[in-house]
């Protein structure tokens, strides 16, 4: 009763709606305000005609601020309107999963489909680079595991995503190279001989191919992690890596052509980024932004801080000695931490039966793909970048184990308990809420501007008494200035901020950029400074800042954790009283 197309329609049918519905119900619940603030600060800047990397700084490639500068040019002014286009964006992803896993059956394509819904934007809401690299590599899948494997246009396709991922986030793209190009040298071609040839004997162009990824991600996991995030995420692809060294049989005039035309398609899907500097003279400026301030931007203290071995050492107390909620959310957080271990393990196994069987068997894309784009989590080892990964791997866990009903019922009791305990959660519940699967209340923000959220009553309060308290101080176009980050006061307020970057730990990295920073408060002093000591970005240059804010600015009453400063000789009315309700 499953098989008929009637049938498959109405199932698909079925699960998008869902899936929709689940995406739109969260869609405007929970922030994270800095780092939300920063994507709408950057976005309105674009959108106001400021050149992106000459006039404003970001470290991301620019396709991620576009689309968010275009969402708050279509859907309004508020920080609501970027979550439109990854609500849209995760239901087609959900249908592509439930293309893929089609062949697998009806209920394992049901399952995987919800499970990218449950463990994807509604995890984080935020107009994050890393959603959309993820819509992306699922994209990428169903390109590389459908039946177009003879289509001319196939690889320029696969060129063009791997080019779009990697302008939405840097990173992120490379892995999803390294992920497609394995893939493709593992992929058995018709045109070859039964018996090696002089061409096929020795691959020395894929072989060298796959040196300089195996060096390049081996490189990567020294510099981000220990042995832990090695254990969890980064032996896994190099182990993929050195397997399709030995098996790849791809000529090296395959391989020459290969990436010619991997390159033509790359270059199409960064064109339109390539002109648009080109037309603004800012390509060196552009350069300098994402790629030597992005790789010679310092790994922060609190990047080593975290680790998921701590996170799974939490998670299993929380499993054994809590309640119903917090064994359940301990299972939760310890299963999705060696989902990859176990996707990894498994691709491996069945790619080396695969290959002494039947090498004439297509690799499985998604899983392959899945085990390099897990990868991404190691950057910060925190459950937020677990979430980025985990769905991607949990869904190539249903592929390889054939749809199996016990992985196919573990996999929707995970997706339940992520939308009952995780979905549109706030980041003050902490790694221990999260664990035992707080859930905070959340109400409608109607009284902050240019917001549109549901959030927590304390963040009402507080920016409420921020933004009076700008209103009431600042006049419409005079600059206020956020030190070390906090460009969502920029947004909310709706005032200027008189530097390029929203970050010092970003944009005052030398004694050059100190300099200016101090000439610049000293020639042309914004009219309130607001400093957060507690920011995790803080560095030696922000607090060289505020050294010299202090000396010559007024000191003004705190409002929660920040410290302000009131340009000198400025003069107003007395404050508002509604400012002092956090102090």
């Amino acid at each position: 009763m499953w098989r008929g197309p009637r049938i498959r329609l109405a199932v698909a049918l079925a699960v998008v709606c869902f899936n929709a519905w689940v995406v739109v119900h969260f869609h405007d619940q929970f922030w994270w305000a800095p780092d939300e603030g920063n994507y709408a600060h950057v976005a309105e800047r674009v959108l106001n005609g400021e050149v992106l990397h000459a006039d404003v700084q970001d470290i991301h490639p620019g396709y991620v601020n576009f689309v968010n500068a275009a969402a708050l040019g279509l859907f309004g002014r508020e920080l609501v309107s970027m979550r439109y286009p990854l609500v849209i964006l995760g239901v087609v992803q959900c249908a592509i999963i439930f293309a893929i896993l089609a062949p697998v059956g009806l209920v394992a394509a049901a399952a995987g489909a919800t499970i990218i819904t449950a463990l994807g934007f509604v995890q984080f809401l935020n107009p994050t680079a890393h959603w959309y690299a993820l819509f992306l590599v699922i994209l990428l899948a169903g390109v590389l595991q459908a039946r177009w494997r003879h289509a001319r246009w196939r690889l320029d396709a696969v060129g063009a995503i791997v080019v779009a991922t990697l302008m939405f986030r840097q990173l992120s793209g490379v892995f999803v190279a390294m992920g497609a190009i394995t893939f493709l040298l593992l992929e058995p071609s018709g045109d070859l001989p039964d018996r090696p040839t002089a061409l096929t004997a020795r691959p020395w162009a894929a072989r060298g191919l796959i040196a300089v990824m195996l060096l390049g991600l081996a490189g990567y996991l020294v510099r981000a992690t220990e042995q832990v995030g090695w254990l969890l995420f980064g032996i896994w692809p190099l182990l993929l890596l050195l397997w399709a060294a030995r098996s790849t049989r791809m000529s090296n005039r395959d391989v020459v052509s290969m990436v010619l035309v991997l390159a033509r398609g790359g270059v199409a899907a960064a064109l339109p980024l390539v002109l648009y500097h080109a037309a603004h003279r800012s390509l060196g400026a552009w350069y300098q932004d994402t790629v030597i301030a992005a790789t010679q931007f310092p790994r922060m203290p609190f990047f080593e801080r975290m680790n998921y071995g701590d996170h799974l050492v939490n998670a299993v107390r929380s499993a054994a000695g809590s309640g119903v909620p917090g064994a359940l959310n301990g299972v939760f957080w310890v299963l999705l931490t060696v989902m990859a271990v176990v996707v990894g393990c498994l691709l491996l196994m069945q790619i080396v039966r695969s290959d002494r069987g039947d090498s004439s068997e297509a690799p499985p894309a998604l899983p392959i793909l899945a085990v390099f784009y897990a990868v991404v989590s190691v950057h910060y080892q925190i459950p937020i970048y677990l979430t980025y990964t985990a769905g991607l791997s949990l869904v190539a866990l249903i592929w390889l184990a054939r749809g199996a009903r016990s992985v196919i019922a573990g996999g929707v009791a995970l997706a339940a308990i992520a939308l009952y305990y995780h979905a549109g959660q706030p980041l003050s519940r902490g790694l221990g809420g999260a664990t035992a699967g707080q859930r905070p209340d959340l109400v409608a923000a109607r009284s902050l501007p240019r917001v549109g959220l549901r959030i927590e009553p304390a963040d009402i309060e507080l920016y409420g008494a921020l933004i009076t308290l700008i209103q009431h101080e600042v006049p419409t176009g005079s600059t206020i200035f956020a030190v070390p980050s906090h460009a969502e006061l920029y947004f909310l307020a709706d005032r200027p901020n008189p530097f390029p970057f929203f970050n010092t730990a970003l944009g005052v990295r030398t004694e050059g950029d100190l300099a200016t920073v101090l000439s610049t408060l000293e020639r042309d002093p914004p009219t309130l400074v607001f400093y957060d000591r507690q920011d995790k970005y803080n560095t030696r240059e922000s607090r060289a800042i505020i050294a010299q804010v202090k000396a010559t600015f007024e000191t003004l009453p705190p409002i929660g954790q920040f410290e302000i400063f009131r340009r000198p000789g400025h003069s107003v009315a007395a404050r508002p009283a509604a400012q002092s309700s956090r102090e």
